[in-house]
């Protein structure tokens, strides 16, 4: 932040009193943060859609579009096509594209951006597909234009994480073109070593409790998929927070019938949080469901574990705010009680990844 506060002053002074956001400072603090350890290779996740966004500056080895679902609708647009046109706004002219949709105007879309710009486009379900070739050990084939991958390790739940390993391996097989040193072994290790905090993490057992960060239908369709087929359950709780610029009502449309009983929160540490007595008074207006509100996400915690028997689901999500507020707790609290970490439970790892922007 030293180096960038002479900058950021300049900034302010302009005449176009160009203010720089904080999540510009962050990218570029994370673009200083790669030079200095001399990455060889760096993944840029965009912040908001694509087109406008920061990292959007860069000129990647690859372009990967995973998927398309509604999300910062205000701001990316209302409809899949909408938004699926500021997403391709990082496919560049000659630079191939990696992409994972599957929803039909975002396929269109994607298509049409990257025939102008002359950028190689490998589709998922047409260019490069993947299977099971063993569903009980996680490991699925994955076949691109360029090879044929087999026995590749899945170790995060959920048939999305399939769809993610595959699009991955999809995006790796174009570095092959690059001077990055890749051989399959080394790919192989990496996605073995593979964990994601808050991604349908077990964090606790008897009752099994579950932080996800899902925010969006696509997300949430995901993390009810997962659950419905990994963790059968007497009866499921929901401990539920969301952002003001997410499609909150969309979410509790979609998340309350799987649920016996829903607590509505807030977080504390974001101005953004939804008040949890409007989050009840929409399910009450559309639901037959019990709920409870409480004044910030320990209160909600405490509800839920009083409210839960042993043979119960716990279920943290909505926002990756109330995950992070709740998950340290939880996962002392889980240590407390074993002399072993609670299965599932995952930790952060670094590793060299696929340049996306």
């Amino acid at each position: 932040m030293n180096r960038m506060q002479p900058i950021i002053e300049i900034l302010d002074r302009s005449p176009t009193q160009l203010h720089p956001t904080y999540f510009e400072i962050a990218t570029v603090l994370a673009w200083w943060y790669f030079l200095d350890q001399q990455a060889q290779v760096a993944v840029l996740e965009t912040g908001l859609g694509g087109r406008l966004d920061s990292t959007n500056l860069c000129q990647p080895w690859v372009t990967v579009i995973t998927n398309v679902s509604r999300d910062h609708v205000q701001i990316l647009g209302s409809t899949v096509r909408e938004i699926a046109a500021e997403k391709g706004g990082i496919i560049k002219p000659g630079i191939p594209v990696v992409s994972g949709c599957r929803h039909p105007d975002a396929v269109d879309v994607i298509r049409q951006i990257s025939a102008e710009r002359n950028a190689e486009l490998w589709l998922l379900d047409r260019d490069f597909h993947w299977s099971w070739c063993d569903a009980a050990e996680r490991k699925i084939t994955v076949v691109t234009p360029r090879r044929r991958w087999d026995q590749l390790p899945v170790p995060l739940r959920g048939e999305h994480q399939a769809v993610n390993t595959a699009v991955t391996i999809a995006a790796l097989d174009h570095l092959w073109e690059t001077d990055v040193t890749l051989t399959p072994e080394t790919v192989r290790a990496g996605l073995a070593a593979t964990t994601w905090p808050a991604r349908v993490e077990v964090v606790g057992k008897d009752p099994t409790i579950i932080l996800d960060a899902a925010h969006n239908w696509a997300s949430a369709k995901a993390l009810m998929s997962t659950i419905d087929h990994d963790f059968p359950a007497r009866r499921r709780i929901l401990v539920f927070a969301c952002s003001k610029d997410k499609d909150y009502r969309g979410l509790v449309r979609q998340l309350a019938p799987q649920f016996d009983t829903i607590i509505f929160t807030r977080y504390l540490e974001n101005p953004r949080a939804v008040a949890p007595e409007e989050l009840q008074w929409h399910l009450e207006s559309t639901f037959d469901r019990p709920s409870h509100t409480a004044p910030d996400p320990v209160a909600a915690w405490k509800l839920a574990r009083r409210l839960a028997h042993h043979t119960d689901l716990i279920t943290i999500t909505g926002s990756l705010f109330l995950v992070a507020e709740l998950r340290d707790l939880l996962l002392e609290q889980a240590g407390s009680h074993s002399t072993t970490p609670p299965q599932d439970s995952l930790t952060p790892k670094t590793s060299n990844s696929v340049p996306a922007a």
